[in-house]
C-alpha cells in the first residue's frame, strides 16, 4: 500500500473502508446524528445506481490493491447500459 491511495484525500479512503467493512454500496457515512439530518435516517442510504447515466470505463486486474475485478464486475452489472469499455 506504499502507493495507494495516490492522489486520492483522506474522506476518500474512510468512504472505501466504509464499503469494505459494511459490505454495502452506500453513501458516506457521518455516523448516526449526522446521517440523520443529511438523509433522515441513521445509516445511509444505498448509492442510487438506477440513476446513474454516465458513460463509463471500468479497469481492473488481477495485482490491482483496490479495484477487486469480482466488484468490477459487480458495478459493471449494475450499471451495464452505461459502461462503455
Amino acid at each position: 500500500m506504499s502507493n495507494e491511495p495516490s492522489g486520492a484525500g483522506w474522506r476518500t479512503f474512510a468512504y472505501y473502508a466504509q464499503h469494505m467493512n459494511s459490505g454495502r454500496c452506500a453513501l458516506y457515512d457521518y455516523g448516526d446524528r449526522e446521517n440523520k439530518r443529511i438523509y433522515g435516517t441513521s445509516e445511509p442510504p444505498l448509492v442510487p445506481l438506477q440513476d446513474y447515466a454516465v458513460p463509463s470505463a471500468l479497469f481492473s486486474g488481477s495485482l490491482d490493491a483496490l479495484g477487486d475485478p469480482v466488484d468490477v464486475a459487480w458495478l459493471a452489472e449494475q450499471i451495464k447500459p452505461f459502461v462503455v469499455f
